[in-house]
């Protein structure tokens, strides 16, 4: 069994998949939570993939594929994955006070 379940959309030429985060814990990586993507993760998601907990509410999955796309960006460019996932937190709370 692979975690894939669909593809939900794409951004910078990367594809955004919902998974089976119930797997990918049990199979793969127990601290696989919410998401990722192939350059924290590269032993098992490829680098021009991110993929999302099919748990995450669905109002919960923009702010989150947000967080990705933005990690994910940055660290291609050659950021750190700490430097990175601060900057994704930042822009992902300001997304969400916008409310």
């Amino acid at each position: 069994m692979k975690p894939y379940i669909r593809r939900i959309g794409t951004s910078d030429r990367c594809s955004i998949w919902l998974v089976d985060g119930f797997w990918v814990r049990n199979n793969v990586y127990i601290d696989f939570v919410e998401g990722g993507h192939g350059y924290v993760y590269p032993k098992f998601i490829p680098k021009n993939e991110i993929w999302i907990d099919q748990d995450v509410r669905v109002t919960e999955r923009k702010y989150v594929i947000l967080h990705e796309v933005c990690e994910r960006r940055l660290m291609k460019q050659g950021a750190s994955y700490s430097v990175s996932h601060k900057r994704a937190n930042e822009v992902e709370t300001r997304a969400r006070r916008r409310l």
